[in-house]
């Protein structure tokens, strides 16, 4: 998919990891910047979900959204997460 494109950096942080024998679940914060860019990307919050199969295992699902600005919600910014 990327392959030809602009070359990349991600950088991975804030790993959230759960599972068991059989699914996982990994959710992230992505920082990707793009070589050259001069611009700030915004920061990334990505979900994948693997299950193990006959073949080892694999990504069944993946979501990723950009985190908005605490301050694009001034006093409205939730406090707590539930």
């Amino acid at each position: 998919m990327l392959a030809g494109g602009a070359h990349l950096q991600v950088d991975v942080s804030e790993a959230v990891v759960s599972g068991n024998a059989m699914v996982a679940v990994h959710s992230v914060f992505e920082n990707i910047r793009v070589a050259g860019a001069t611009t700030r990307s915004p920061l990334i919050a990505a979900t994948n979900v693997y299950i193990r199969g006959a073949l080892g295992w694999r990504m069944v699902m993946h979501h990723a959204s950009p985190v908005p600005d605490a301050a694009d919600f001034g006093d409205l910014s939730p406090r707590v997460v539930h």
